[in-house]
């Protein structure tokens, strides 16, 4: 006899004719939460079904308390999902997709708890390593979204490149992404502002002007 596809698999209709127990209908939740935020964000279904993986195993866990807002959990899912297949997301843009009065903040402290979990399932003693962040992981997605050319495009890859194979420079990759895709911009000529760039990254005007005066520096590396 076929096994059944896991409830997070199965078409909605079918799962809610299923779900008859508090915990399948928390679970069909949570999917359907999950699925929403990944459409607004563009998330694919790979990335999607792994964050519903994830969410399954926290409530298992008994992990997510009861009466607890969900949506914070649900991000940081997301958050991890999309870090295990290299594309990830900032937090500003998860934060986006939740209800007002949750932020970045709370998304990070979920997640930790969650590769904390992870780490102890898997039988290790510290928080499990779900991917590291770099700037060349953002550089393309915030590039397109500026409208930026596709040698202004290329430009900034290469920065982002060398970025993150020679220098070591303290500073996030999603402040280190807004300052290249800046630098590239007026390089070029282009129009875009420190402005547009922050409103597109999430990263602040002050904070991108601050990370490009510290990458000039280096300018000649980055863009040789």
């Amino acid at each position: 006899m076929p096994t059944a596809p896991p409830l997070f698999l199965r078409p909605a209709a079918r799962v809610d004719s299923e779900a008859g127990s508090g915990q399948d209908n928390t679970l069909l939740a949570g999917f359907l939460a999950i699925s929403d935020m990944a459409d607004r964000l563009a998330i694919g279904s790979t990335i999607r079904d792994r964050a519903k993986e994830l969410f399954k195993k926290l409530e298992g866990a008994k992990l997510c308390k009861r009466g607890q807002h969900r949506d914070t959990t649900y991000a940081a899912c997301l958050d991890i999902a999309c870090r295990n297949q290299g594309k990830p997301r900032t937090l500003k843009e998860l934060a986006s997709v939740i209800s007002a009065g949750h932020d970045k903040k709370e998304i990070r402290r979920m997640s930790k708890i969650i590769r904390t979990y992870l780490g102890e399932e898997a039988g290790q003693a510290m928080e499990m390593e779900v991917g590291v962040v770099c700037a060349a992981d953002y550089m393309v997605r915030f590039s397109s979204q500026l409208g930026i050319a596709a040698a202004e495009v290329r430009a900034v890859q290469r920065a982002a490149q060398v970025l993150d194979e020679k220098l070591d420079v303290r500073r996030s990759p999603e402040s280190l992404t807004a300052a290249i895709i800046y630098m590239v911009a007026q390089r070029a000529g282009a129009k875009t502002s420190a402005r547009d760039v922050s409103t597109v990254t999430g990263v602040a005007e002050a904070t991108i002007k601050e990370a490009t005066k510290e990458l000039n520096e280096h300018a000649e590396l980055l863009f040789s």
